[in-house]
């Protein structure tokens, strides 16, 4: 087994045994309500069986959803704090590192998020400042009392913290990355989810890491020399691909990162981690 697919990988004091990571995706595994499932448990179990080191759950939505009929998993009240618990209890028992994206949906409905966002839905909707802030803060903060080890912040997706960073809103932007830094504790590896293209994307991936943050997450290609280059060190960043690579392409994306992401249906039933 190569020693740079096995080795500990740390961040503060979180510890990944490998650089392999379980991304995020929508399931419909999740009550309407927004609360874990007995289904979404088993099928995160399964995940972190695969062996990766890393298994981030959600998204979830760090305010009320807008439909009833379909919802993502939810982390803007306490009252759902329970069932995210149970989450990181099983992820934690079956040997992974529990973590959770956190989202601000803006004006976007989860059932249009679901389906898949081609633009951004519309100019970005007046929130006051006091009450994002305070979203974000609580998310973080609830995320991590219950067990999460690694909080992501998305602004990808079309979402609203993806249009904040499209328009440079620079102001609002680092107070949203002071107010998530300043409510996680040692224990917690705080990242930034970004999409793969877009303006001023390296801007603010700088700004989140100058802040305080941990991780910065954006999209790869698979190939290391046309791989996607944000100039954040290495030991700051995951690179997302789409399906999986052999182990000597995966060591030669480690030189450019600290962790490697797959998609949830790209982890069945083992991630091949040994050399040729």
């Amino acid at each position: 087994m190569n020693s740079n697919l096995s080795s500990v990988r740390q961040v503060k004091s979180v510890f990944f045994k490998n650089p392999f990571a379980v991304l995020p995706a929508h399931t419909e595994l999740v009550y309407p309500t927004g609360r874990v499932t007995p289904q979404l448990l088993m099928h995160y179990k399964s995940l972190t069986q695969t062996e990766a080191a890393l298994v981030i759950t959600g998204p979830a939505a760090i305010t009320p959803p807008q439909s009833r009929k379909y919802s993502l998993l939810r982390a803007d009240q306490p009252k759902y704090m329970n069932g995210l618990r149970a989450l990181t209890k099983i992820i934690g028992s079956n040997g992974g590192t529990p973590g959770i994206q956190l989202a601000h949906l803006g004006d976007v409905d989860a059932n249009r998020l679901e389906q898949g966002l081609d633009d951004f839905p519309g100019p970005p909707p007046s929130i006051e400042e006091d009450k994002l802030l305070t979203a974000y803060r609580n998310a973080c903060q609830r995320t991590g009392e219950v067990g999460f080890r690694y909080i992501e912040l998305a602004a990808d997706q079309f979402l609203l913290l993806h249009q904040l960073i499209h328009e440079d809103h620079d102001a609002l932007i680092q107070n949203i990355f002071q107010a998530a830094v300043e409510s996680v504790s040692e224990e917690q590896a705080l990242a930034l989810r970004l999409p793969a293209a877009g303006a001023h994307l390296e801007k603010y991936a700088k700004m989140f890491l100058a802040t305080g943050g941990d991780l910065v997450a954006y999209p790869s290609s698979p190939e290391p020399k046309k791989s996607t280059r944000l100039d954040c060190p290495p030991r700051s960043t995951m690179l997302s691909l789409k399906g999986p690579v052999p182990a000597d392409t995966a060591v030669k994306l480690l030189e450019k990162s600290l962790l490697i992401g797959l998609p949830q249906s790209m982890h069945s039933p083992k991630i091949d981690i040994k050399t040729p």
